[in-house]
């Protein structure tokens, strides 16, 4: 039997339902889904959802920079260029809409050890969250300060400062620094190259970000990287043929007999001790035969993987003429050994030059508050937006980055 209450409640209930599918259809007309090549539409303002695109419309909360030398000369001219870019960024159509969210950007500059090199730094864009803002008396917003410490992850452009890039193993350095598989370019915006999660921006003209690196460099790497390893290993195999003479000479069979019939004569009843003799020689025999194995591995085994490798690899710099040796290095991965080098001849197929970060990329000879590279990460919003995510925080930093006019701010850089 239905009560007044609780028709009340089953009406409230499907009222609800209803007004739920009108918002999802509405949100799948408003919303179409993304094409697979892009994860934002060229020239057009980014959606959020539904919930979201019914808000007042957003406004740029104010210019933040967090400089750690106040003071200094040099942060007037550093955070005019930064303002330069930021006023491409803010003309990207990605901003043309602002229902959802609140855009944000923030500067700061560092300072290179032993103040040697350019002057780096950081330009930060944001998509706050609706709540996090409230409105000054003249009606401009503000962030609150409940959220000054609690904010949205933001597009990190690093400005003057190398992308990271993985992909290395542990040995892949040496004292002039890392080295790496340079990464392919996995697309491209505006015409500039996405290395992994980093979009590369230089003026044109630019030396590359990359620098190959010879063969002989990282022949000797991987050397020092072995030596070790293989010393390692050959002062276990002397412990281990030790252990194996000493486990097989008479006087160890002698106590290895000995050791099995004390065992037996603590058992009383005749079957239980025959059980247990048999029990305590079968695990004597394979004890002996794990001896006698890592006593004498054989060719193949991954025991002798280190030594195996250093003989080969000494092998191969000694008989590379002066132009191999200065010759770029390609390497493919060992699927079977994530630290073995294989070197490959150039272009070979699932082959990848070895790289380093260009150490003479930056031109010394301007001022030390000149932009010379903008590096702008895409991680996670890209991750983010591929599955599936609808808020802004993933979708605008993703939109801005794949709708700036990058060629605009290359023009800034020197």
């Amino acid at each position: 039997m239905v009560t007044r209450n609780r028709f009340r409640v089953l009406c409230f209930t499907v009222s609800v339902l209803l007004v739920t599918a009108g918002v999802l259809a509405a949100s799948s007309r408003l919303e179409p889904p993304m094409e697979a090549s892009s994860f934002a539409r060229a020239g057009s303002a980014v959606p959020g959802t539904q919930a979201e695109t019914q808000s007042e419309p957003g406004a740029w909360v104010p210019w933040e920079v967090g400089f750690p030398t106040a003071g200094n000369a040099q942060n007037g001219a550093w955070e005019k260029q930064l303002l330069a870019i930021a006023a491409v960024i803010r003309e990207s159509p990605a901003l043309s809409d602002l229902r959802g969210f609140f855009p944000g950007l923030s500067g700061s500059n560092g300072t290179p050890v032993n103040w040697k090199g350019p002057i780096f730094g950081n330009l930060i864009f944001s998509a706050w969250w609706p709540k996090a803002i409230e409105r000054t008396p003249d009606g401009r917003a503000k962030i609150k300060k409940t959220w000054e410490y609690n904010r949205p992850s933001g597009m990190n452009l690093r400005v003057n400062s190398f992308p990271t890039f993985g992909g290395a193993a542990t040995w892949m350095e040496d004292e002039l620094g890392r080295f790496f598989p340079q990464p392919e370019v996995r697309r491209e915006i505006a015409g500039f190259s996405v290395y992994g999660d980093w979009l590369v921006i230089t003026r044109p003209g630019k030396v590359s970000v990359f620098s190959p690196v010879s063969q002989e460099r990282v022949l000797r790497a991987y050397i020092k990287y072995l030596q070790p390893r293989a010393q390692d290993f050959d002062k276990m195999l002397v412990r281990s043929k030790q252990e194996y003479a000493d486990f097989t000479s008479p006087e160890g069979r002698e106590k290895r007999r000995r050791h099995i019939e004390e065992i037996v004569a603590k058992l009383a009843d005749p079957r239980i001790a025959e059980t247990e003799r048999r029990q305590a020689e079968a695990r004597d025999r394979r004890r002996e035969e794990d001896l006698r194995k890592a006593a004498n591995p054989a060719p193949g085994d991954l025991a002798l993987y280190a030594t195996n490798e250093l003989k080969t690899a000494k092998a191969l710099l000694d008989g590379m003429s002066e132009a191999d040796r200065r010759a770029p290095a390609w390497h493919r991965p060992d699927p079977k050994h994530a630290v073995a080098l294989v070197l490959v001849p150039a272009g070979s197929p699932g082959a990848r030059p070895i790289a380093e970060l260009n150490r003479g990329f930056f031109d010394t000879s301007l001022p030390r508050t000149a932009m010379q590279i903008v590096a702008v990460n895409l991680d996670p919003f890209e991750s983010q937006v591929r599955a599936g995510a609808r808020e802004p925080q993933a979708r605008v930093p993703l939109a801005v980055a794949e709708q700036t006019d990058w060629k605009r701010v290359a023009a800034l850089l020197k």
